[in-house]
């Protein structure tokens, strides 16, 4: 009697083990899709200041030459 008991406290925590395991590994899938949506954000923000850098440069560039040109 006593061993089957055991047997069920066992097969009990073996259970809720799962479930946690399981609870776990659904909230590092939802971690890791949140970090991804943040990368991409991240990742357009660095575009757009690179394209405004890069925009400016180019009219920096064309500022000088009518500068030069006109100088």
């Amino acid at each position: 009697m006593l061993v089957m008991k055991r047997k069920e406290d066992v097969a009990l925590v073996l259970a809720k083990c799962k479930e946690i395991i399981e609870a776990v590994r659904t909230r590092e899938v939802e971690i890791d899709q949140a970090c991804m949506r943040r990368e991409e954000v991240v990742r357009k923000e660095v575009e757009e200041r690179v394209q405004w850098v890069l925009d400016r440069e180019t009219a920096l560039r064309a500022e000088e030459r009518q500068l030069e040109e006109g100088g």
